[in-house]
């Protein structure tokens, strides 16, 4: 028995594969299916983000695949065979070390921080247009006053002057 790599729709897919005789032919049966990663985490790491996803998708590939070998063990003939087969795999999907779990976790760390540090600026900005958006209403409201008094005290002006003639017609 062998490991077998197949690569579909950005998926690095891997099975334990034996070989067998069918009708004089010899053709390849699959055992099982390990699972799959996404091609981009087997990739050379450029950044965060990709380092990010390499690290969680071969953890979670290696912690569906160890079970699923683990019951194989009889089919495939020993601890030493299965252990052959983990290394075969190991070779093109690295099983993640302990430093770079660490790694992961000081990573996502990060990223949760920036993303708070983004929300953050992101809700000052709104604040900040809020407030210049107030500012804006408050000083169109107090150019409203000024004008409305302006108008009262013409209005009142004027109402003086009608009762000034008025107090003036009526002594005549």
């Amino acid at each position: 028995m062998f490991a077998r790599f197949r690569t579909s729709h950005r998926r690095f897919k891997v099975y334990v594969v034996e070989n067998a005789r069918r009708d004089g032919k010899v053709v390849q049966e699959t055992v099982a299916y390990l699972g799959s990663v996404d091609t981009r985490a087997l990739m050379a790491n450029g950044d965060d983000d990709r380092e990010r996803l390499s690290i969680r998708e071969r953890i979670a590939f290696w912690e569906g695949a160890n079970p699923k070998l683990k019951n194989l063990i009889n089919r495939l003939g020993g601890e030493a065979e299965v252990k052959r087969l983990r290394m075969a795999v190991h070779a093109r999907v690295p099983w993640p070390m302990d430093p770079e779990r660490e790694r992961l976790r000081m990573l996502e760390e990060a990223h949760q921080w920036h993303h708070q540090y983004d929300g953050s600026v992101m809700v000052i900005g709104w604040n900040e247009r809020s407030i210049a958006s107030s500012k804006e209403q408050i000083a169109k409201a107090e150019e409203q006053n000024r004008e409305l008094r302006h108008e009262a005290l013409k209005q009142i002006t004027q109402a003086n002057l009608w009762r000034a003639k008025a107090e003036a017609l009526r002594k005549q």
